[in-house]
């Protein structure tokens, strides 16, 4: 038997997904990508694993960003468990600050699911406002530390052209350097859609009455969800604060995101 072509197994992959409603943004376009000739040779070898998986209807939409229970479509709705409960933009579904975001709103939706409430869109509109919530995310940062202290770094770019854009860093960061070398800095610098002169506030806070030590991604991640709360009531002890200018270039951001599977990739690939 003559072994299918790539394109015969994209077209194999669209039509039995009906017409590729049913994958993910980045698996159809990893099919797209195929058609116009984009693909390595690690992203052919993703394409075959997703042709087996798909004809062998064990296809599942991979989570988006990784984030558990949280799934995207071609339009950019975001949802838990299949509920609809958030739309991202394109432009900006795929940084590190989505990222973030998605799992606040993945951590507010098992709250409401633990509570018994319902889950939807309307209902995740009001979770920065939802002071149960963060006092729930408060005491689960408090059992995280088990008696100890965590110090984290908040940076927040300003200029007259924007609105604050805050980013949290672990540990106590007191060089522009490090900043810029950090993933969250150079997040930021390539989702600005116009050029201009930014302030940057730097913050190091700590948190708790113990042995002070960098906050871990999981406490970061928890901190996300509570810092304001942290904030208002005054639960943290700033122990460093500065500030430096940076200026930052027009970035060439377009409407629709380009999902390149290259070898960089390759430890994220399971065959």
């Amino acid at each position: 038997m003559k072994e299918l072509s790539t394109i015969d197994k994209c077209l194999a992959i669209i039509s039995k997904t009906e017409n590729g409603d049913l994958l993910s943004p980045d698996d159809l376009k990893l099919t797209e990508n195929r058609v116009n000739d984009r693909l390595s040779e690690y992203g052919l070898a993703v394409l075959d694993k997703l042709y087996e998986q798909v004809t062998a209807g064990v296809y599942k939409k991979p989570y988006f960003h990784g984030v558990e229970f949280m799934t995207n479509d071609h339009e950019g709705y975001v949802y838990f468990k299949g509920e609809h409960v958030e739309h991202y933009s394109s432009f900006w579904a795929y940084t590190l600050d989505a990222k973030n975001s998605l799992k606040t709103l993945q951590q507010y939706c098992l709250y409401l699911e633990n509570k018994g409430g319902e889950i939807n869109s309307v209902k995740a509109m009001f979770m920065s406002f939802d002071k149960g919530f963060a006092e729930y995310k408060k005491n689960e940062l408090d059992s995280l530390l088990n008696g100890g202290a965590i110090v984290f770094t908040v940076v927040t770019p300003k200029t007259d052209k924007s609105s604050e854009d805050s980013f949290r860093l672990s540990g106590a960061v007191h060089t522009e350097e490090e900043i810029r070398n950090s993933p969250e800095y150079k997040d930021f610098v390539d989702r600005q859609r116009f050029e201009g002169d930014y302030v940057f506030d730097v913050c190091t806070y700590k948190y708790g009455s113990g042995v002070p030590r960098p906050a871990s991604e999981n406490e970061l991640d928890v901190i996300n969800c509570c810092y304001d709360f942290l904030q208002e009531n005054n639960l943290l002890s700033e122990t460093v604060s500065y500030q430096f200018e940076s200026r930052v270039q027009e970035q060439n951001n377009d409407d629709e995101v380009d999902f390149d599977y290259d070898c960089e990739d390759e430890e994220e690939f399971e065959p």
